[in-house]
């Protein structure tokens, strides 16, 4: 425990995600993300600094969630699973062609983008992620 209660409320938001994400995609854990992975935090958590997009009901630290295919858009559990259910996802975030993906995630501290995928692409990265 820190002197600072929000560093300690931020730490429990992250550890809180690293949770959810090891009971939802029990398929493996890439430490040190490369490529088309990092390209996709970094792109994410660039928009959210530029346009400070969110849902209303992020007033603490939480787990967060976003996708491809809104950059930079924060939502709690509940709006994101109102919306991502809401959203029939038929394309693949990484190569764009129509299909049946799959749901992966990239966690960075208490933020989950949840990404969709084929599955040549998904073959193709976790090779690529293994090969770091």
């Amino acid at each position: 425990m820190s002197a600072n209660p929000l560093h300690d409320q931020i730490e429990a938001a992250a550890a809180h995600m690293e949770r959810i994400a090891a009971n939802l995609f029990a398929g493996g854990k890439v430490e040190e993300p490369g490529g088309w992975v990092q390209q996709v935090a970094d792109e994410f958590m660039a928009a959210f600094r530029k346009n400070h997009d969110q849902c209303d009901h992020l007033g603490s630290p939480q787990p967060v969630f976003g996708t491809v295919a809104q950059p930079g858009v924060l939502r709690c559990v509940r709006c994101f699973t109102d919306w991502f259910e809401a959203k029939a996802w038929s394309r693949c975030d990484r190569c764009g062609r129509e299909c049946d993906p799959s749901a992966n995630a990239i966690t960075v501290g208490a933020l989950m983008i949840v990404v969709c995928l084929c599955q040549a692409c998904h073959d193709a990265l976790a090779a690529g992620q293994a090969e770091v």
